[in-house]
């Protein structure tokens, strides 16, 4: 490419692709494709185009672009050429390995894309673009190409010092012109503008102005724009400067191992590792004032043990003299409180007897009311019945005295006479009614016992109703053995039930799984999990010619949960939500109604399907038999690890090769193994691409179409399962629980038929119980009625008897007619003599009753009354008694209340003084002891005996404890303060630095594993470039109990007969440094997180052997699809050298005068550079 004229030479700058170029102005782009200039300056540019690799590495992308990838972390899916479904995402890796993400131009977002000068060193004026991957920049010494190292450093706000030149900014503007600017254009992120970022500088101060994107800016904001795509200008791991080569070398191996974080680590490595410096000192510190206070707290110890007697004698004298003065106050403390329990007794005694007192007299004083009011009345009754009774009397005296006698008699022979007659002439009517009433009974059982009912023997019946009692028994016998059965049948038959809603209700469980699957899926794609939800609703109903198999994210079920995270790494992110259809019309159908038209689930939905017809023939075998397999380390193919349906595992071998997917657990012999699996067909065919999994890594395996076809291998950490991770349904314990399912509902319907038919039989017995009761019941009334006819016969006999016994007794009985005449005549006299008294007595008895009704009306009440003044008497006799008793208890109880509670009144003021005078500690002992007192049984509590026997015995122990020095106790007192008072800050520390050490532990527990896995993987590579070249390459880390410590060792060993030594600035010679740099950068750079890398010169001093070497292994490694892009500056270039169709080389050249650029092809630099090698290939090439 050429560049402005300079006042009195000029730079151009070419550039080359591979094998092929084509050509461009300076500033503008080739896009027509046919190598016509566009621009006007006379300059020229060769743009790179990619063929047949190109193609291979987007297969590789498409086939694994989504293998790490989450849910959340997915970009929009689109179409490769065959249609199939590819996802392109920007996630952030793992620290295993740093994945970059190409747009469809190739470049991956922060490369470089552009660059344009301006009076900046050797250029008036540039613009070119490098390519997406390795740029070879090459020229003579002095034409510029350092320059352009120096353009990028300025131009993405890095300080001059970076670059080992000059220090001062405007250093770098052209002699000759006051300002100038550096503008670079970098790739945004994918759906993002590009970054242009232009810096200008001047001659006259070191100040500078920055734009982006055509507005101002500051240095602060484009370093932070550049944070976010990982630029790193700073790392010498990823820009190289010339100046600075010799510093790598001489990089210190605590550097080498920082920078190295920075440059392929992931972000928290370097976050980790500073957070490690910093605690790990923090706990060095922390530990040696641990180990100070530890020392001087031995030391006071060891003091304190010497006066330990000492103060444990005055302690025990102050421990007694304590007690002593508590004892003192819990002697009449407790002599208080039995005297305040007594007190509390008397009082309950005196309150009781005053209130039975006072309810006794109140209950007396209505009887005495009613006693003195019925003795009044009493008194007024007696009065009167006296004086009525003695006029009576008089009156009575003097007329009934005469006539009572005659009276009296005459009556009495009169009644005397005509009870006699009424007695016989009752005598007699019974008499004969006895007579007759035994005749007519006699006659009336006569004529029953003369003809008596006719019936039948009464034995042959009682042997029928026993021969048909024993049928029937024996039936009842079968029955009852019957209803066991059933009730044992019906007993299992329920026992089998609750079985079978068991087994429901696991089954149901594992159905349930598929439920929260679902529900996951919903939050990672709703419209995904819509058409999953219409489908398991709908698959009676829906109109699919045949089944729909759900995506593996819901269908796919791992037999062993340790292999998720293998398993999960061959699906691409869209492959695990892919849908599973098995014909074409199920394809067009499940297109139309889900993606094309809302009339599934109400609104189109952005999901995937798929559909191949079934040809297993197309799959291709297992690249290893079970033999090899097994010898190698893998326990299987991935397919062999998942339970799914025949459709989906047809899916899962035909797009994701998962019964080509080796998966081991640990590692495996990866040379032996990729020596197999990519070994040539039986036909001699190159084997397909192979994908296997060992521990954590998974690694994809070619061999190549060229030259030696050496296996090309692809490694890449596998992250953590996120979609397979839930416990899988286990299809075997699923088809356990239905098998059991089927046997218990045969149980239960045999039990059934089993019952059926034990009822049906006891329905036949029923009907024979039924035919057979007829029968019994006709003996037992036939029976019934030969016994009744028996019975009556047997009562008429006895009746017959007894009545003809009556008769011949009231026949026997003699007349009554004379007496009764003579009793006639005697009642006739009386009769005569009575009336004559009566006659005379008559007026004087109805005077008498007058008088004598008054006087016993008069007597009755006084009768009553009498008689309830008995009764109040007698009451109120034994409850003025009962009053007496009383009213002398409560006098006596108050007497004793009163003297208790003058003794309790003083024992209180007693203690309240001596409780007041107590120190607060024996204050607190005092009320602890109280406490502890009242939780104790009655008979465990202090009583006045056992606190005085307490006093005693602790005077007499004061009494053997001589006085210590009160000095010796202070200094001791004094020196424990400050024992618990470092103690406690020692307690602290340890407590501070225990969990200081957690939390560092914790961080080194991820730090070491991440830095291991990206170290080993950088040595695997160094070590193997070193193999290429005929030499011995190792790196190690170094371990160091202060992280700031540790390295990274670089040991390199050039000749046979030399030992590995360790890479430093001054031990290998310059050629030997700069190989091993370029030999470590290079195996930085498939881990690299940088967007780009800068080398400048780093091939001086080395031969032509490593040179070549490094060469081939440089385009190699940064020409492949995964890398990022490489800048490579060289002043020189060996013949023959291996290209890289994906190479771009820049071809600087500087002179005094160039040529423009015309349409016969003068001054154009490209095709000088194809007419010269025409020249070169001779004849040959025409």
């Amino acid at each position: 490419m050429a560049i402005n004229k300079a006042k009195e030479k000029r730079t151009t700058v070419t550039t080359t692709s591979g094998s092929r170029t084509k050509s461009g102005r300076v500033g503008s782009h080739d896009e027509d494709g046919d190598g016509t200039p566009n621009g006007d300056h006379g300059s020229e540019e060769t743009l790179s185009s990619g063929n047949a690799e190109d193609e291979n590495a987007n297969e590789y992308e498409e086939e694994n672009g989504e293998e790490n990838g989450s849910p959340n972390g997915r970009k929009r899916a689109r179409l490769n050429e065959g249609g199939d479904s590819v996802v392109v995402k920007d996630e952030k890796p793992k620290v295993q390995r740093a994945h970059l993400t190409r747009d469809k131009d190739g470049y991956v977002p922060g490369s470089i894309v552009r660059i344009q000068l301006k009076n900046f060193v050797t250029y008036d004026f540039v613009e070119f673009r490098p390519g997406p991957s390795l740029n070879m920049i090459f020229g003579p010494n002095g034409t510029g190409k350092s320059s352009i190292a120096c353009a990028i450093c300025i131009g993405l706000n890095g300080s001059p010092s970076l670059l080992g030149r000059s220090t001062e900014l405007n250093a770098f503007v052209k002699q000759g012109y006051d300002s100038g600017y550096v503008e670079l254009e970098l790739k945004g992120k994918s759906g993002t503008p590009n970054l242009i970022i232009r810096r200008s500088i001047t001659s006259k101060n070191r100040s500078s102005q920055f734009t982006l994107n055509g507005a101002n800016s500051t240095g602060r904001e484009i370093t932070e724009r550049l944070t976010e795509l990982n630029v790193q200008v700073g790392n010498l791991c990823s820009f190289l400067p010339q100046d600075r080569v010799s510093e790598f070398a001489q990089m210190s191996p605590q550097q080498l191992l920082k920078e190295t974080q920075h440059t392929a680590g992931d972000a928290e490595l370097t976050t980790w590792h500073n957070f490690l410096i910093a605690k790990g000192k923090e706990l060095v510190e922390q530990s040696k004032k641990i180990e100070d206070e530890k020392k001087l707290l031995t030391n006071l110890e060891e003091k304190q043990k010497i006066l330990e007697k000492d103060v444990k004698r005055y302690n025990e004298r102050r421990a007694t003299e304590k007690q002593i003065e508590l004892l003192n106050v819990i002697l009449p403390y407790v002599e208080y409180k039995e005297s305040k329990a007594e007190y509390d007794l008397r009082r309950r005694q005196r309150d009781l007897a005053h209130r039975e007192h006072r309810q006794v007299e109140e209950l007396n004083k209505p009887i005495k009311d009613l006693q003195a009011e019925l003795q009044k009345q009493h008194n007024q009754l007696d009065k009167e019945r006296a004086e009525t009774k003695e006029n009576l009397k008089n009156q009575y005296t003097r007329t009934i005295t005469s006539l009572k006698e005659n009276t009296k008699k005459a009556a009495g022979r009169a009644e005397d006479a005509l009870e006699r007659i009424k007695t016989l002439k009752r005598q007699e009517k019974d008499r004969q009614k006895h007579i007759a009433k035994a005749q007519e009974e006699i006659q009336k059982f006569q004529e029953k016992v003369d003809n008596p009912p006719s019936c039948e023997p009464i034995e042959p019946v009682k042997e029928q109703i026993k021969v048909v009692k024993t049928a029937l028994a024996e039936i009842n016998v079968k029955r009852v053995q019957l209803k066991q059965a059933v009730s044992d049948l019906v007993e299992r038959s329920e026992r089998n039930k609750i079985s079978f809603e068991e087994k429901q209700r696991e089954l149901k469980a594992l159905e349930d799984f598929t439920n929260r699957k679902v529900q996951a899926l919903g939050r990672w794609d709703r419209d995904c999990a819509e058409v999953v939800n219409w489908i398991l609703a709908n698959r009676a109903t829906n109109e699919f010619a045949a089944r729909i198999d759900l995506p593996a994210v819901i269908g796919v079920d791992l037999k062993d949960q340790r292999y998720a995270n293998s398993v999960e790494a061959c699906f691409g992110g869209n492959q695990m939500k892919t849908f599973i259809t098995h014909s074409e019309s199920d394809y067009r159908e499940f297109n139309r109604i889900f993606i094309d038209t809302p009339q599934a689930v109400g609104q189109k939905v952005n999901v995937t399907v798929w559909y191949r017809p079934r040809n297993d023939a197309s799959l291709g075998g297992p690249p290893l038999s079970p033999q090899e397999l097994h010898s190698l380390g893998f326990e299987g193919y991935a397919i062999d690890f998942v339970e799914c349906s025949e459709g989906l595992k047809w899916f899962l071998m035909k797009e994701l090769n998962m019964h080509r997917t080796p998966i081991a657990l640990r590692g495996v012999d990866d040379v032996k193994a990729q020596s197999l699996l990519t070994r040539p067909g039986p036909d001699g065919r190159p084997a397909p691409n192979v994908s296997y999994m060992a521990a954590n890594v998974s690694a994809s395996v070619s061999r190549s179409a060229y030259g030696q076809r050496k296996v090309m291998t692809v490694t890449r950490g596998i992250p953590n399962a996120r979609n397979l991770v839930h416990p899988s349904v286990d299809p075997e314990a699923k088809r356990k629980i239905e098998q059991d399912l089927t046997l218990l509902q045969q149980a239960i319907d045999e039990l059934k038929a089993q019952t059926h038919a034990l009822k049906d039989e006891d329905q036949t017995y029923i009907e024979e119980l039924q035919k057979k009761k007829p029968e019994h019941d006709g003996l037992v009334a036939r029976q019934q009625a030969v016994e009744n006819m028996m019975s009556e016969i047997r009562m008429n006999e006895n009746k017959l008897m007894t009545w003809k016994n009556k008769l011949k007794d009231y026949e026997k009985q003699p007349s009554v007619e004379e007496e009764r005449l003579k009793q006639a005549a005697i009642v006739e006299r009386s009769v005569k003599e009575r009336s004559k008294i009566v006659g005379e007595l008559q007026t004087l008895v109805q005077e008498m009753i007058k008088k004598h009704s008054a006087l016993a009306v008069i007597s009755l009440k006084q009768i009553q009354l009498a008689t309830n003044l008995e009764a109040i008497d007698t009451i109120w006799e034994e409850r003025s008694t009962t009053v007496r008793q009383l009213k002398d208890a409560y006098e006596e109880a108050q007497k004793r209340f009163n003297e208790i509670k003058a003794e309790s009144t003083k024992r209180l003021e007693i203690v309240k003084e001596k409780i007041q005078a107590l120190e607060p500690e024996l204050h607190e002992r005092f009320k602890a002891m109280d406490e502890e007192d009242k939780t104790k049984p009655p008979e465990e509590r202090w009583t006045a005996e056992k606190a005085n026997a307490a006093l005693e015995t602790e005077q007499a122990k004061l009494e053997l404890n001589s006085a210590t020095d009160a000095g010796i106790i202070a200094t001791y007192e004094a020196r424990e303060r400050e024992i618990n008072n470092i103690r406690g800050d020692h307690e602290k520390k340890q407590n501070n630095y225990k969990k200081l050490t957690e939390k560092v532990q914790n961080i080194r527990n991820q730090w070491y594993p991440a830095l291991t896995n990206l170290v080993t993987a950088i040595g695997e590579k160094f070590s193997a470039a070193f193999d290429n070249i005929g030499c011995a390459g190792e790196i190690r880390i170094s371990e160091h109990e202060d992280y700031d410590k540790w390295s990274i060792d670089i040991f390199v060993k050039f000749r046979n007969e030399e030992p590995l030594t360790q890479l430093t600035g001054q031990r290998q010679s310059g050629g030997e440094r700069s190989l091993t740099t370029i030999m470590y950068l290079m195996s930085l750079t498939e881990h690299a997180r940088a967007p780009f890398s800068l080398v400048d010169e780093i091939n001086q001093g080395m031969d032509q052997r490593y040179e070549r070497a490094v060469h081939d292994q440089l385009v190699k490694v940064t020409c492949q699809a995964e890398s990022g892009q490489y800048f490579l500056i060289t002043p020189k270039l060996l013949p023959f050298l291996k290209y890289h169709e994906n190479m771009k080389i820049l071809c600087v050249n500087n002179g005094e005068w160039l040529p423009e650029a015309t349409s016969s092809g003068v001054g154009n630099m490209r095709q000088m550079i194809e007419k010269f090698a025409r020249r070169r290939a001779g004849p040959a090439a025409a």
